[in-house]
C-alpha cells in the first residue's frame, strides 16, 4: 500500500526496504504462522529486469547463510502483479537432505517477487515505457528461523518462556 505513496514522495530512481508487520489468514505449520514481520524491497529504474532480481537474492541469501544459495524461481498469479514469482532457496538448515523445514523437498520458500503491473507505475504519475521495477518480500521470521537453526516459526509468537529465555 506504500508503493505509490513512496514513489509520489521520493520519485524515481527508487531504491527502498519497507518493513511491516502482516496478518493472514491461513494454517500454520513449522515455516507458516498468521502473523509475521516481512521486509519488502522494491527497486524502479531504467532497465531493471528479473535477472537484476535474481542476482541480488542469490547474492544476499548467500551472504546472510554464509554459503552458496541455490534460487529457483516458480511463477504464480496474482491479478494486481505481472508476473509473480515464488521464490524457493535451498534449504540452509539441511542442505537439501530434507527437513522437517523444508517439508523433506531440500528447498524452503523464503521470498517472493513480482514485476508491478504497468498501471500501477502510471497511477503514479512515472512511465512505465521508460521505468521498470521489481519488487521482493521476505518473511524476517523464517529468515531468523533459519539462519539459527529453529525449525518452527510459531515459536517466536506462542510466549513459550523457555524458548524467549533461550536466546
Amino acid at each position: 500500500s506504500m508503493q505509490n505513496i513512496l514513489i509520489q514522495q521520493y520519485w524515481v530512481p527508487l531504491k527502498i526496504v519497507v518493513p511491516g508487520k502482516v496478518y493472514r489468514y491461513e494454517n500454520t505449520d513449522a515455516s507458516h504462522d498468521s502473523m509475521f514481520r516481512q521486509l519488502e524491497w522494491m527497486v524502479i529504474d531504467k532497465d531493471i529486469s528479473i535477472s537484476n532480481f535474481k542476482e541480488i537474492t542469490t547474492k544476499f541469501l548467500s551472504a546472510l547463510f554464509d554459503k552458496e544459495i541455490k534460487i529457483r524461481m516458480r511463477p504464480w498469479f496474482f491479478p494486481f502483479v505481472e508476473p509473480w514469482f515464488e521464490i524457493d532457496a535451498s534449504c540452509p538448515m539441511c542442505d537439501g537432505k530434507w527437513c522437517s523445514f523444508c517439508k523433506h523437498t531440500g528447498w524452503s520458500e523464503i521470498l517472493w517477487a513480482w514485476m508491478i503491473h504497468p498501471y500501477v507505475l502510471e497511477q503514479a504519475g512515472v512511465n512505465p515505457d521508460e521505468y521498470r521495477w521489481f519488487a521482493f518480500g521476505m518473511w524476517l521470521t523464517r529468515l531468523v528461523a533459519v539462519k539459527f537453526s529453529i525449525n518452527d516459526v510459531r515459536l517466536f509468537t506462542n510466549n513459550d518462556l523457555r524458548f524467549i529465555k533461550s536466546f
